[in-house]
């Protein structure tokens, strides 16, 4: 299977016509915009490792195994949901 340039490296030949319209570029696996401050994410890793801990010892049903979804968003920096809607909580931060 052979590629395609710069752009659409991650698209088959043979499929770019299928997604000739998206963007690839604004969001790979290693370039997720951050879009989590960090008290929110300190917030995202506590709900999260709560929600599992609970699940685990049996105190909530299995729903508290959605708890990674708030854990992995806040070790990810980035969350889907707030890119859709445009909410950005580290918009004022400044980068170490």
């Amino acid at each position: 299977m052979r590629y395609g340039e710069l752009g659409h490296r991650s698209i088959p030949v043979s499929q770019r016509s299928l997604y000739k319209n998206v963007h690839y570029e604004e969001v790979t696996a290693m370039n997720l915009p951050k879009n989590v401050g960090t008290v929110d994410k300190y917030a995202r890793i506590g709900a999260g490792a709560l929600l599992i801990l609970l699940a685990v010892t049996g105190t909530i049903g299995v729903w508290g195994y959605l708890g990674i979804v708030p854990l992995a968003t806040g070790f990810l920096n980035t969350c889907p949901a707030y890119t859709l809607l445009g909410v950005n909580t580290a918009a004022g931060e400044k980068k170490a």
